[in-house]
């Protein structure tokens, strides 16, 4: 018993040291310094068209793959890992842990997952593994445009990294199941499962959902890569993280009724997943410098050197000095 303790507290050590590292690696990866927001490469004879006619190409992101790959599987062979040494090697739950199930004390949001129909759980369990990974094939959609089609090993290797990095957070994080020991609702049923069911330790992992996290992820990613590639939506870009939210927060609902986690359980998880989704794209974005310099063309096709300064935006405040401050009479 006391050897098993140990070898979880190491895991978990383990775990926290790897989930550091890696993300460290992945910002520091992301935040590769770049010249330019969007490149316009025009050829001599493109250079004569009208401006509506040009291509226009976008360089959005950038993505390292000698750092973004390996540092991704290495998150998916520490989650791989985490599964039996962290999620199944929980110790079975007590009877005096069941006898001290108190409803009653739940909050009104998280009671009602303890006032579903447990016969329907096995349905609802079912429905559960299906969404999540509908949600995210339904969220890999946006290689159909055009755009984002062209930068497809890149927006695919964030989509990997977003996932793994939801997975890793799930598996290492303070509020996942490594620290956690949240009982799931199907404890709370008495009479109902077969004992071995409610008693395993697996059952003590309610706390946060990871399908609705990376279900989530997948979806806030699409719309963030979506947006990026599309500036022109403007404001409108909120109302699509709106829709967003939709199929992660079904996934979770279905996870409620299957009675494997709570409602609060669930909002950590698209929280987490949002964060994620978001997140990794922001640090592979592009961000412009004040001072751009490249090769343009003219309207006849003639090359040249070209130079587009940005001036940073300042707010200048009046210094509070001891002059400033006193009386004009006094300074004569």
């Amino acid at each position: 018993m006391i050897s098993e303790r140990i070898n979880l507290s190491k895991a978990k050590r383990a775990g926290q040291l790897i989930l550091a590292g890696l993300l460290w690696s992945g910002a520091a990866s992301g935040q590769v310094k770049e010249p330019i927001d969007t490149v316009v490469r025009v050829t001599p004879e493109g250079a004569a068209k009208a401006p509506q006619d040009r291509e226009v190409k976008q360089i959005v992101y950038k993505v390292n793959p000698w750092v973004t790959v390996p540092v991704s599987l290495a998150m998916t062979a520490g989650n791989f890992i985490a599964i039996p040494s962290i999620l199944h090697a929980k110790k079975e739950i007590s009877a005096a842990e069941i006898a001290a199930l108190r409803p009653e004390l739940l909050s009104p949001l998280d009671r009602w997952a303890v006032e579903q129909d447990p016969s329907q759980r096995d349905k609802w369990f079912k429905i559960s593994d299906v969404g999540l990974p509908a949600t995210i094939a339904a969220s890999l959609s946006i290689f159909i445009d055009k755009k984002i089609r062209k930068d497809g090993w890149k927006i695919a290797l964030m989509f990997y990294e977003a996932q793994a990095t939801t997975f890793t957070i799930y598996n290492f994080s303070p509020f996942g199941p490594a620290f956690q020991n949240r009982l799931r609702p199907l404890v709370y049923y008495d009479n109902v499962f077969d004992p071995a069911l409610r008693l395993k330790g697996g059952q003590r992992n309610s706390m946060f959902s990871g399908h609705a996290a990376n279900a989530a992820a997948a979806t806030f990613f699409a719309v963030k890569v979506y947006s990026d590639y599309h500036p022109e939506l403007g404001k409108k870009k909120y109302l699509l993280y709106a829709i967003a939210l939709v199929p992660p927060a079904f996934v979770g609902y279905t996870r409620v009724k299957a009675l494997a986690h709570f409602p609060s359980d669930v909002a950590i998880g698209l929280l987490v997943g949002a964060v994620s989704g978001i997140g990794i794209p922001s640090l592979h974005k592009i961000r412009p410098k004040q001072v751009q310099f490249g090769i343009t063309y003219n309207d006849l096709g003639t090359p040249g050197l070209g130079m587009k300064w940005t001036p940073t935006k300042k707010t200048f405040k009046l210094r509070k000095t001891f002059r400033d401050a006193a009386p004009v009479a006094s300074l004569r």
